[in-house]
């Protein structure tokens, strides 16, 4: 790369560089173009595509009620916050 494509690649990158930074940013993106390039050789004819890192199985417990009473009202009784079938609560407006 010469320097006006590295002046270019600097402004894409919206990063201001030192004439003197100019000479390093350049030995930098040889050296990734490089490993790139070389990642580019390797056969992946027989390696499948990758979708998900992650299994699909869900990581949530499914909701069971355990000995629960069916008399809704009955167990919400015992709340200092229910009268007559409702709760008390604090005044939202």
């Amino acid at each position: 790369m010469d320097k006006p494509d590295i002046k270019k690649l600097a402004k894409l990158a919206k990063i201001e560089l030192m004439q003197e930074e100019e000479g390093i940013f350049s030995e930098q993106i040889y050296a990734i173009l490089d490993y790139v390039s070389q990642i580019n050789e390797l056969d992946t004819e027989t390696i499948n595509e990758t979708i998900q890192l992650e299994t699909a199985k869900s990581r949530f417990r499914k909701d069971k009620v355990i000995n629960c009473d069916k008399d809704i009202v009955k167990n919400l009784q015992n709340d200092s916050n229910f009268s007559d079938s409702y709760f008390n609560t604090k005044t939202v407006f």
